[in-house]
């Protein structure tokens, strides 16, 4: 039996149909010259075909695919545990993109050494850090406001001291009225007519 193609496909994708020949033993030979040229465009559309499928595929390696989905699956924090349910998942897909189940399971070993030792954080933990991060910076500003504030009152309230503790100014010290006549008299007895 030999694989016959018909109706080859268009741009060098694979044909439209195939049919399978039961091929006589009394046809007549084919030169070596004829078998290298087929063989030639066999693998050129095989190429093609790769080509073709290939273009649709995203630019990461299912290796990556793979440890991202494994990242975002982690559960536990720094425990990094992968539930069964979850691992059988995520190995599932990855023998669908073509990896072996022992690759997949070397990946996903990986991601949770990783994760265990804090080179890498589910996103629900960076989250969490985030906003950690984000509480944090929020109580050293009201710390720095209420610091300010103390300070001022304090300043305040020394001052208030201050000058009632000082008693009576100079100018009342010397029996001068206060605020200064308008007639202009300067000597710190009321004038009289």
């Amino acid at each position: 039996m030999r694989f016959v193609r018909d109706n080859p496909g268009q741009g060098g994708l694979p044909p439209r149909r195939s049919v399978l020949q039961l091929a006589e033993e009394s046809a007549a030979p084919v030169s070596p010259e004829v078998e290298a040229a087929a063989e030639v465009v066999a693998v050129r559309r095989a190429v093609a075909m790769e080509n073709h499928l290939a273009r649709d595929l995203a630019q990461t390696s299912p290796y990556e695919q793979l440890a991202k989905e494994a990242i975002d699956s982690i559960q536990g924090g720094r425990a990094a545990v992968l539930p069964p349910e979850v691992r059988r998942r995520l190995v599932a897909g990855a023998v669908r993109t073509g990896m072996r189940p022992f690759e997949a399971h070397l990946v996903l070993a990986a991601v949770q050494d990783a994760a265990r030792h804090g080179e890498v954080q589910p996103p629900r933990h960076r989250e969490r850090a985030t906003s950690a991060a984000r509480h944090e910076r929020l109580a050293q500003r009201v710390m720095l406001a209420v610091v300010l504030v103390v300070v001022l009152a304090s300043a305040i309230f020394v001052g208030l001291v201050a000058w009632i503790v000082s008693g009576p100014t100079s100018v009342e010290r010397a029996g001068a009225p206060w605020p200064p006549p308008q007639d202009g008299a300067s000597s710190g007895t009321p004038a009289s007519k």
